[in-house]
């Protein structure tokens, strides 16, 4: 789970233990956690936790099944290449910093 995370467009940290992940968003999405969880729920049916302005957590059930992991990783994997598509998802680096105004 954690490497499939990591693998992720858009993940700059990972953490946590077992089942339980946390990762960092790149602050550079234009969205915050908040925001992408939401439409993670809307628009893949995914349910995701976000803790903080960056950060999302994945806590499944312990009954969970390696298929069930697998296709939830899926979903995300998904929802990612989704926002891709659309332009939504920018890395930071990507980013050109606003010109800064004469004066």
């Amino acid at each position: 789970l954690r490497a499939s995370v990591t693998d992720l467009p858009g993940v700059v940290a990972v953490r946590g233990r077992g089942l339980m992940i946390g990762f960092d968003l790149d602050p550079g999405l234009g969205e915050t956690a908040p925001e992408l969880v939401l439409r993670a729920l809307r628009e893949q049916r995914l349910v995701l936790n976000a803790t903080g302005p960056a950060t999302v957590r994945i806590l499944p059930p312990l009954t969970i099944t390696p298929d069930e992991v697998d296709a939830h990783i899926q979903f995300m994997r998904d929802f990612a290449a989704q926002l891709e598509e659309n332009g939504e998802l920018v890395s930071a680096d990507a980013v050109s910093p606003p010109a800064m105004a004469s004066v």
